[in-house]
């Protein structure tokens, strides 16, 4: 199969009953002709950004999220990803969030040249 990526909203205001979010949606295809892709679907959301967002896949123009797709040959389904701030979370405590995963990032890729012999940066 294959996925296409095709596009991206963020939502900064509150509508309907929804809290602020950000959605990309893809599209994922069957292209063999012959075999029935039966896919489970897990994800996560890194910590420390655990504390502050919320994640779930759904089809593109529904709400229930999947945790299953089930693609027959030559068929395609569109789907959405959201990550929602979580109930009174600032975007500020989550620009936080998002800079210490950053700094994690960067530490452990630190040590890993480290024990590689080189030169940290």
């Amino acid at each position: 199969g294959r996925s296409h990526h095709r596009r991206r909203h963020l939502h900064r205001h509150h509508h309907q009953q929804h809290l602020p979010h950000v959605e990309e949606w893809f599209s994922m295809r069957n292209t063999s002709d012959d075999r029935t892709l039966e896919l489970k679907l897990e994800f996560s959301v890194l910590p420390p950004l655990a504390s502050y967002v919320s994640m779930t896949v759904a089809l593109r123009h529904e709400h229930a999220p999947l945790s299953s797709l089930v693609l027959v040959p030559q068929s395609r389904s569109d789907l959405r990803v959201r990550v929602t701030l979580k109930p009174g979370v600032t975007w500020r405590e989550l620009s936080h969030g998002v800079k210490t995963l950053r700094r994690q990032r960067r530490l452990l890729r630190s040590l890993e040249r480290r024990e590689k012999g080189g030169v940290p940066r």
